[in-house]
């Protein structure tokens, strides 16, 4: 989300937001140094591309997962934010 794995990973990562595509986002972090999980700082980046993306982190990050772990359906996903083309525009890169 923040870039870490190269511009094109977080186009992609931007893209399955806007349209809809994320049911949550969890960290592969592998220790609070070297390798932190940060997904704070990564919901803030995406946001100045997709506005209010940073406001639905807790659904992303803690409710929909606490729904799935205890068996449940989880509540309604939040509207995908708006920011750029859809559909084969979108994925061929064109605006």
């Amino acid at each position: 989300m923040t870039g870490g794995f190269g511009e094109p990973v977080r186009r992609f990562t931007a893209r399955l937001f806007a349209d809809g595509l994320v049911h949550g986002v969890a960290s592969d972090a592998h220790d609070g140094h070297r390798r932190p999980p940060g997904l704070a700082d990564g919901f803030e980046q995406l946001d100045a591309e997709l506005p209010g993306l940073a406001q639905q982190a807790p659904w992303f990050t803690v409710e929909a997962p606490r729904a799935v772990l205890a068996g449940e359906e989880p509540s309604a996903a939040p509207k995908a934010p708006s920011g750029a083309p859809r559909g084969l525009r979108r994925l061929l890169g064109r605006r």
